[in-house]
C-alpha cells in the first residue's frame, strides 16, 4: 500500500475527534498533574468495562482542491479485544475489517482488494484508540487534555483531547487530531484531523450502543 494510500485510509478511520486550527480549545483549561492523570485513568477504565460498540458515523472532508464538501456515511462495530469493522455504506460502499491477526480492505461486491502488513498496523493503532491505550501511552503523538468546568456552560461534560505528531512520519502528514469526547461515557464524539496540505476530516458518532452481542460473522471476509 503506498503512502498516498495509507493517508487517505488513516483520514478516514481515526478514531475515531475538533480542531479549528488554534493552540488550545477556546475557553478550555489544559489540564496538569493530578488533573490529567485522573482523566487518564477514567479513559482506560471507561475503555476496559466496552466489551463491544456499533455506531453510526457521518465523515465529511473539506480539500483546498475542491469547493464541495465530500460526505460519506457508514456503521462502525467493534468487539474485544481486536475485532473491527469500518463500512461505508454511501456514497461509495467499501469495508474495512480488522480481525485477530488479519485486515482486509473489501469492496461492495466483497472482493478483498488489499491485504498487508501496514494496513495491519493501522487496525492495531484504530484499535488502540478505542480500547484507550492509543489515548493515554502513545509514543506517536504529544497528547494534552483539556476540560471545561464551568457548570453553566452545556459543555460540561466535554474533554478534548489534543494529539500533536511527534514522528516524522505523521508529521509530514497532519499538523494535529484532536478528539472531542463525553465524560459520561468516555467516547469519542466527534474527530477532527487537520492535514498539512491544509485538508480538513471530521467524523461524527451517533446512536452509540454498547456491549451489545455482535457476532463474529460482522469480522468475517466470507
Amino acid at each position: 500500500m503506498n503512502r498516498k494510500c495509507v493517508k487517505q485510509i488513516l483520514s478516514l478511520i481515526l478514531i475515531g475527534i475538533s480542531f479549528f486550527g488554534i493552540s488550545q480549545p477556546q475557553n478550555y483549561t489544559l489540564l496538569t498533574g493530578t488533573a490529567k492523570t485522573n482523566i487518564e485513568t477514567k479513559i482506560k477504565t471507561a475503555s476496559q468495562n466496552i466489551l463491544s460498540m456499533q455506531c453510526k458515523f457521518t465523515q465529511k472532508k473539506t480539500s483546498t482542491l475542491f469547493q464541495e464538501e465530500a460526505v460519506s456515511k457508514g456503521l462502525l462495530f467493534y468487539k474485544s479485544p481486536n475485532s473491527l469493522r469500518w463500512q461505508y455504506t454511501e456514497p461509495n460502499p467499501l469495508t474495512l475489517i480488522f480481525h485477530k491477526d488479519n485486515a482486509y480492505i473489501q469492496d461492495e461486491k466483497g472482493t478483498i482488494v488489499n491485504s498487508n502488513k501496514m494496513l495491519k498496523q493501522l487496525g492495531d493503532f484504530i484499535i488502540s484508540n478505542i480500547n484507550g491505550n492509543g489515548l493515554t501511552d502513545n509514543g506517536n503523538f504529544k497528547i494534552d487534555y483539556y476540560a471545561n468546568e464551568k457548570d453553566k456552560d452545556k459543555n460540561k461534560n466535554i474533554v478534548w483531547i489534543k494529539l500533536t505528531p511527534v514522528v516524522r512520519r505523521l508529521k509530514e502528514m497532519y499538523v494535529s487530531i484532536q478528539i472531542k469526547m463525553s465524560t459520561v461515557d468516555y467516547l469519542a464524539i466527534e474527530i477532527i484531523m487537520e492535514e498539512i496540505s491544509g485538508d480538513k476530516t471530521t467524523i461524527t458518532f451517533s446512536d452509540k450502543k454498547i456491549n451489545v452481542n455482535i457476532p463474529d460473522s460482522q469480522f468475517s471476509t466470507h
